[in-house]
């Protein structure tokens, strides 16, 4: 039988944390200036294009007031928009205790996984 290598759920959470990171969530980790320039913009880029999706939404529902399946469809898009951006303020403003949580269910099993004499 071939031993295969034990891939934790740490690297998978790496690379999703990576993500996170890249699209404006966490803070730079590095910070050189132009890292930090590169990621100031590209979160001023989507706060823009939320911004001015939720606004064209807004105009168009009060456009279409008259007709139900118009103002529906607005206002079904405009609560899920506004309820992922607060989503997202949520973790931004909090990413220090979700890495605190990260970092403490996985510190064990890390210290388990290389106690254990295999890799």
């Amino acid at each position: 039988m071939r031993k295969s290598p034990i891939i934790s759920h740490r690297s998978t959470l790496d690379c999703s944390l990576r993500l996170a990171n890249f699209f404006g969530l966490y803070d730079v980790d590095n910070k050189s200036p132009v890292k930090y320039i590169v990621f100031s913009i590209f979160r001023m880029f989507n706060w823009i294009v939320v911004s001015q999706m939720l606004v064209a939404n807004i105009a168009d529902f009060f456009v279409n007031i008259d007709d139900l399946l118009e103002v529906s469809y607005n206002l079904g898009f405009i609560f899920a928009l506004i309820t992922t951006n607060f989503k997202v303020a949520a973790i931004y403003y909090q990413r220090t205790r979700f890495q605190k949580l990260i970092d403490d269910i996985h510190q064990p099993i890390s210290l388990l996984k290389y106690s254990s004499g295999q890799l």
